[in-house]
């Protein structure tokens, strides 16, 4: 019994000590060559799976951006906000139309042709409801100043933009300048002048008037 327990004893006292790894000088030609081999295929392999993952990422948002321009259709043009024109008037100007691609709709765009092709609208702003529905909102501007202009006036609000170039009735609230050469005042477009100096004086006067409200 006593030989049995020692025996177990020394059993477990047995370590195992695993092969100790060979220095890089050690190593033979064919087994460098052998190790490099496979650190080329660990690389490779894991170069093919970051390509291939990359590929499927950019196949799937391909797919889903064209899901989103094919079956999102504007079915409904709704038009809020101030109600300077006929909403009709507001979404023939945008140039949109029912079955255009809502996702496509870019509101800046919108935005450069309405203020132009309508002068009395300052700003607007887009909302898109999926699946179907535009939403324009319209913020009004109004002028803040006028000049002379044979027997009327033109009108021109808060950033310079022409409102009229030839208005009969002044509202009140509205200064009149004199003593300013206009060059050229074309509705929807910003007013110049005959120099630099006097559009910058201008464009100061303006300051002042946003700033005194």
């Amino acid at each position: 019994m006593e030989q049995r327990n020692k025996k177990r004893s020394n059993r477990s006292k047995t370590k195992i000590i695993p092969p100790k790894k060979k220095r890089p000088e050690s190593l033979s030609r064919d087994e460098v060559r052998s190790i490099n081999k496979k650190k080329i295929i660990r690389k490779r392999k894991a170069e093919r799976l970051a390509m291939l993952s990359a590929l499927a990422l950019a196949v799937l948002s391909i797919g889903v951006l064209l899901i989103m321009v094919l079956f999102f259709k504007i079915d409904t043009i709704k038009i809020t906000g101030d109600k300077v024109y006929a909403d009709k008037e507001v979404v023939l100007q945008s140039g949109i139309e029912t079955g255009d691609s809502l996702i496509r709709v870019r509101e800046n765009k919108i935005n450069d042709i309405l203020t132009k092709n309508l002068p009395y609208v300052g700003k607007i702003t887009i909302e898109k409801k999926l699946p179907d529905t535009l939403i324009i909102n319209v913020s009004a501007t109004r002028e803040v100043v006028a000049f002379q202009s044979g027997a009327g006036f033109i009108l021109v609000d808060a950033d310079g933009k022409v409102l009229s170039e030839n208005a009969s009735i002044l509202r009140d609230n509205v200064a009149v300048v004199s003593g300013i050469k206009v060059k050229e005042a074309s509705a929807g477009e910003v007013i110049t002048f005959s120099d630099e100096k006097t559009t910058d004086a201008f464009m100061g006067l303006l300051t002042a008037i946003k700033n005194s409200k």
